[in-house]
């Protein structure tokens, strides 16, 4: 009986293209369809970054399973906002980027309203830690410049807009675990 064996085939498989927290694709995963986008043939190709605010807070204050479950939290709610053959992937501790084949930059930017307008669903829920995410995107439209240099452009909006936010999430975060320490 190779039952066992088949499944931890399957098992590993499944590890080298996804993470285990999130269920999304993993960073192996998205760098390999980067490099295979650049040819130009699925173009545009829109790359959101994304970065959860805070996580590091979170962690310090009242640890690594807290901060895994708003990772977890934070996956399905980017998630919920793409197409099946949207590339999700959890591509660091805080960071996810989606890969959009086929679609124009008005559409990318669709889709980060699409995130803000989650995320805020996500928080008037009531959690006991509000979510939130930096994002930035970048098309890429041309075999001039490479998926890596566009990835960049991204990342650097996205930084941009951690930026422009990080105050406000500092003191929603720090309000929010004040009130989960109490709590507990």
């Amino acid at each position: 009986d190779i039952t066992d064996r088949k499944r931890a085939e399957e098992q590993l498989l499944y590890l080298t293209s996804y993470d285990s927290l999130t269920g999304l694709y993993n960073r192996s995963y998205f760098w390999q369809m980067m490099i295979q986008l650049d040819n130009g043939r699925h173009d545009p190709v829109g790359i959101i970054v994304c970065d959860l605010d805070g996580l590091k807070l979170v962690n310090n204050t009242v640890g690594h399973k807290i901060g895994d479950t708003l990772i977890a939290a934070a996956a399905r709610v980017i998630k919920s906002c793409f197409r099946e053959d949207d590339i999700v992937a959890h591509i660091g501790g805080d960071e996810f980027a989606i890969l959009m084949l086929n679609t124009p930059q008005w559409a990318v930017e669709n889709a980060c309203h699409r995130i803000r307008r989650a995320v805020q669903r996500y928080n008037a829920d009531g959690p006991d830690i509000p979510l939130s995410l930096s994002i930035g995107f970048a098309v890429h439209d041309s075999t001039k410049i490479r998926m890596d240099e566009v990835f960049e452009i991204a990342d650097s909006q996205m930084y941009r807009d951690k930026l422009n936010n990080s105050q406000a999430a500092r003191v929603a975060i720090v309000q929010a675990l004040m009130r989960f320490l109490n709590d507990n």
